[in-house]
């Protein structure tokens, strides 16, 4: 897995054994072309020609304004997005480019399969995007598109699915990050949801709303 340097947006890629590709997301179009200048040059050092999906977690332009550069130079096999999230279809252009593209649109509780035990399986759906647990290789990863009061409301109904979690992605900053995972291993306090929710609301929300998570 490989978190891709884009600035303040969630583009990571995913590799099963060096034949299946995946992404989340797919980064800025031009003008300031993520996907130009950093996920094209990702993928062509690495011979990669076909990807197998993409995963958009919401219809943000910094997360699909990508997809057509993807499609216009790289075989794409599929695209799964939050069924709410249909934006970026308005496009004509993407929108034919597409039209031999298995595309999906997905809900909590859904789950996209890369064969064996290793998937995707949306967690929920926020209005900030999909929250996913990934399961690659033996690693459980739990996706999350921000770390606001909605996305800890949510998360307390699956408390007993993400205590085990080997691995965080989250767009937010470290200290944040810190906290919730101090939180995993403190579901038993009672006060410990709302302590976390006061400081993120107070302290780091106030200051900015995402930090970059680079590789």
């Amino acid at each position: 897995m490989t978190a891709l340097s884009s600035g303040k947006n969630e583009l990571f890629a995913l590799s099963y054994d060096g034949k299946s590709h995946w992404l989340i997301n797919t980064g800025r179009g031009l003008p300031s072309g993520q996907a130009k200048w950093v996920l094209e040059p990702y993928l062509k050092a690495r011979g990669i020609n076909q990807v197998k999906a993409v995963i958009l977690t919401d219809d943000y332009r910094k997360h699909t304004g990508g997809l057509q550069l993807l499609t216009d130079n790289f075989s794409l096999q599929s695209l799964y997005y939050p069924k709410h999230s249909r934006k970026f279809l308005e496009d004509a252009r993407l929108r034919s480019a597409l039209k031999h593209v298995n595309t999906q649109g997905v809900t909590s509780g859904d789950r996209v399969n890369n064969g064996g035990l290793e998937h995707f399986r949306v967690l929920d759906v926020t209005r900030r995007g999909l929250m996913l647990v990934i399961r690659y290789k033996e690693a459980k990863i739990l996706f999350l598109p921000a770390l606001n009061d909605e996305v800890l409301r949510t998360l307390e109904k699956y408390r007993s699915e993400i205590i085990d979690i080997d691995l965080l992605l989250l767009a937010s900053q470290r200290d944040v990050a810190k906290k919730f995972i101090d939180l995993l291993f403190d579901w038993t306090d009672p006060d410990a949801v709302s302590r976390l929710r006061e400081s993120i609301t107070k302290e780091t929300f106030r200051r900015t709303r995402y930090s970059p998570f680079e590789s």
